[in-house]
């Protein structure tokens, strides 16, 4: 099993388990580091890209298309887009080493 290694973890973490609400948020992520659960997002990669996005890349590429229009076409936000197009660009650079 693991171990807590505070002083009085050991209440904080029964408060935990019952589902007391008095537990801060930085305790829960101490205890689900503790027993090996994933406490942020899973990295993304290019299999995680739709692939009607890739219908449309090539328009923006060729300047046909804009950040925003990219965005309306697909209902993403443009930060998405953005995540998406950098993704890309990191993949094919990393092709290219």
């Amino acid at each position: 099993m693991w171990e807590l290694k505070s002083a009085g973890a050991e209440e904080i973490f029964q408060e935990y388990e019952y589902g007391d609400s008095k537990v801060k948020p930085q305790q829960k992520v101490m205890f689900d580091t503790a027993k090996g659960r994933a406490i942020r997002r899973p990295q993304m990669t290019r299999d995680d890209i739709s692939p009607v996005f890739f219908q449309h890349y090539p328009a923006y590429k060729n300047g046909q298309l804009n950040i925003s229009e990219l965005a309306r076409v697909y209902n993403l936000n443009r930060t998405t887009v953005y995540k998406y197009i950098s993704l890309l660009k990191w993949d094919i650079l990393w092709l290219m080493a």
